[in-house]
């Protein structure tokens, strides 16, 4: 097949042992800093850069003219599994977090992914980066422990069990047992249950303790990582931002406003990044864990998120970009951007977006992969097979052109025309390089019948 050979070599990059080529122009900064950003729930179709009339966001609208923004970037299509692979830089077939509700146990026993794959912020701490996590933690273990990599945290702590001994929470609820994000919100801080008001504002909390990490290591090199708690919803509905100015409110607010609040909290970041002399030496990523209002679903849809990158004077100014990109693709990219390595022979799935960030090549990757449940699904620029499913009654898939626009699909399933067949071989041949879940193992199999009359199982679309 044509693309074999690509394949293969792709495959062997994965080992990244990154050459010294890698090593930042003569010009640059001592080091880079790293501000990597992933809002919670939401497609790229509703920010203003993206093609959104009503948006409201003008400073990711700046970062997408001065940086790059890829028109199709694939997290995993529901949050967990999207966690995993970001930090980690690996597939489900590696850290088996295939669906929040379908986690298959690795070699430490567990379904702590973090026991038995690095993480991003773990391998930039022994680089000599300070490292810190605000925001949506939701995660096992704590951000600071050996495992994560973070030596400082602010995150809301939605289980009362789960807060520091001895503390007790006062703040509003969002249903009973279930404690609040945004307004008088529940947020621990390096151990401590912070005591917030009725009108303090959970994301401003979060964004402020950012703030201070940055301007606390501005002298030294850093990674601040902020998985956002906007724009997700909560049980009673959608929350008032501060935008608004009405304070308490979870159930009448507008998914639209908190989305614009998102561009608020990136605002703040950025000016104290300019304020503090530290924006041309930290590139700043923008991103979100999955698609909306196709979230859970194994389609493109689902997968799609934004991507902005921007750090001036060290990027190749693109603008739109219709290379692929991948979650999977941070871990690489940070790490080669400090001048590190991973072990040798440690594989991630991710590859390294320094060579095209910087201009020194003129392409990325030549397809994107997810797995959601029991699902898969795969795509080239021109190509798409989603939906791949062989547990659930789907084992062809779905195919679809997409020669007319990355994002404009046309289903050709069952196509008889030689291209349609030529791209679903090829399609398929990728498909194999990433295996199905086995059903056969007996950890799957113990799993699967609470999985399958799980109320927010995977849906395949259509």
């Amino acid at each position: 097949m044509k693309n074999l050979y690509f394949i293969s070599l792709t495959i062997g990059v994965m080992i990244l042992i990154f050459a010294p080529s890698c090593s930042q122009q003569d010009d640059s900064p001592d080091h880079l800093n790293f501000l990597v950003i992933m809002a919670d729930d939401v497609s790229p179709e509703l920010y203003a850069c993206y093609g959104n009339a009503d948006a409201v966001t003008p400073k990711l609208d700046s970062l997408a003219k001065t940086g790059v923004m890829f028109n199709t970037c694939w997290a995993a299509p529901i949050c967990s599994p999207t966690r995993a692979m970001i930090m980690t830089g690996r597939y489900a077939h590696r850290t088996g977090w295939y669906h929040n509700a379908l986690r298959i146990p690795g070699a430490s026993g567990g379904t702590d992914f973090k026991k038995d794959h690095l993480t991003f912020a773990r391998l930039l701490k022994d680089l000599g980066y300070s490292t810190a996590l605000s925001g949506k933690w939701q995660l096992p273990g704590k951000p600071d422990d050996q495992e994560s990599g973070f030596e400082e945290y602010c995150i809301w702590e939605p289980g009362e069990r789960n807060l520091p001994e001895g503390s007790r929470f006062n703040g509003l609820l969002e249903t009973e047992g279930k404690l609040g994000r945004y307004w008088h919100p529940s947020i621990v801080s390096n151990g401590e249950l912070l005591e917030t008001e009725p009108w303090d504002f959970g994301p401003d909390i979060c964004t402020d303790f950012l703030i201070q990490f940055m301007e606390k290591n501005r002298d030294n090199p850093f990674l601040a990582y902020y998985p956002m708690i906007l724009p997700h919803g909560t049980v009673p509905g959608r929350t008032t931002t501060p935008i608004s100015g009405i304070v308490g409110d979870q159930a009448n607010g507008t998914f639209r406003e908190g989305v614009d609040y998102t561009d608020v909290l990136l605002g703040r970041l950025l000016k104290a990044l300019e304020e503090k002399g530290l924006r041309n030496n930290t590139l700043v990523i923008f991103t979100s864990d999955n698609g909306t209002p196709n979230k859970n679903f194994a389609t493109n849809s689902g997968s799609r998120v934004p991507m902005v990158i921007s750090c001036p004077g060290i990027l190749k100014t693109r603008g739109v970009s219709d290379e692929l990109v991948s979650l999977a693709d941070i871990l690489p990219t940070l790490v080669d951007f400090a001048n590190g390595n991973l072990p040798a022979g440690y594989e991630v799935d991710g590859i390294s977006l320094k060579p095209y960030l910087t201009g020194k090549s003129e392409s990325h990757r030549e397809y994107l992969f997810n797995y959601l449940g029991t699902a898969r699904l795969v795509r080239t620029k021109n190509w798409l097979l989603e939906a791949v499913d062989e547990v659930y009654d789907l084992p062809q898939g779905r195919l679809y052109d997409c020669r007319e626009g990355q994002n404009t699909l046309r289903e050709v399933t069952g196509s008889q025309e030689d291209d349609a067949i030529k791209a679903l071989a090829e399609l398929k041949d990728i498909l194999k390089l990433y295996p199905a879940i086995d059903t056969n193992l007996h950890s799957v199999k113990a799993i699967l019948p609470a999985y399958d009359k799980y109320i927010h199982r995977h849906m395949l679309g259509n």
